[in-house]
């Protein structure tokens, strides 16, 4: 969506540029306008985006589908983060024993909220994943406003339409979606990103102890926050 809405373009972009595995040195000899994603927790982004001089876009997912999409998604792995059962995977996952990219969902979700509470130099829009499943015309205007893309109604409905789930399946399954950068990871180098896109999958995964033991962890993981937060679970 943000490569589509910069370079005024409706081709699909490949797999994201990711700041934990590229060589930053670099970054500098790349053309404007350069888009990196990360999973990385506040504490390790570049200084220059807590600064202000590189706008950040912060997207939050419902925990329970998280858990459920990284277990599925690291299982297709070569190099996998977790060798072990579903359950073994939750009860790391709820006990902070699967940190990725510097912290555990709980502290990753913590830092960065805080962080945007408590640094007004930064620019930072916040998007749900669920918004942009359910309404992403509405997720697409507010991006291209923040991103200072002045485009006409009609190419931004041509996004939106290009950028349904399954068109993106779809195109990932092409030569597009392949990449040198991770055939340590996946054999064909095509990263396992697309699978179901929906909300509320977790629901046909968690037990119903399991889900008690999910709400008993976060409530005491996010404990203290000075706010609350909104997660839309279905």
């Amino acid at each position: 969506m943000i490569c589509q809405l910069q370079h005024r373009s409706l081709e699909y972009a490949g797999s994201p540029f990711l700041l934990e595995f590229e060589n930053l040195s670099q970054m500098n000899t790349l053309g404007s306008v350069r888009t990196y994603a990360t999973h990385l927790t506040y504490p390790f982004i570049p200084e220059e985006a807590k600064q202000g001089n590189i706008k950040v876009i912060n997207v939050t997912r419902n925990p329970k589908d998280v858990f459920c999409s990284l277990f599925e998604y690291q299982s297709r792995l070569n190099n996998r983060l977790f060798q072990g059962s579903f359950n073994g995977f939750f009860h790391q996952f709820v006990s902070d024993g699967l940190p990725t990219c510097g912290a555990s969902w709980f502290t990753h979700v913590k830092e960065w909220e805080i962080a945007k509470k408590s640094n007004p130099r930064m620019r930072c829009l916040s998007l749900r994943y669920e918004d942009l499943i359910r309404n992403p015309f509405s997720s697409i205007l507010k991006l291209a406003k923040f991103l200072e893309a002045d485009y006409d109604e009609n190419f931004l409905r041509k996004v939106e339409q290009t950028l349904t789930f399954e068109n993106m399946r779809k195109e990932h399954n092409t030569q597009k979606g392949k990449t040198s950068k991770y055939l340590t990871w996946v054999t064909d180098g095509r990263l396992p990103i697309y699978r179901k896109g929906v909300i509320g999958d977790w629901k046909q995964k968690l037990t119903v102890k399991q889900n008690e033991l999910f709400d008993e962890a976060y409530l005491e993981k996010m404990a203290g926050m000075p706010f609350d937060l909104s997660f839309v679970y279905e």
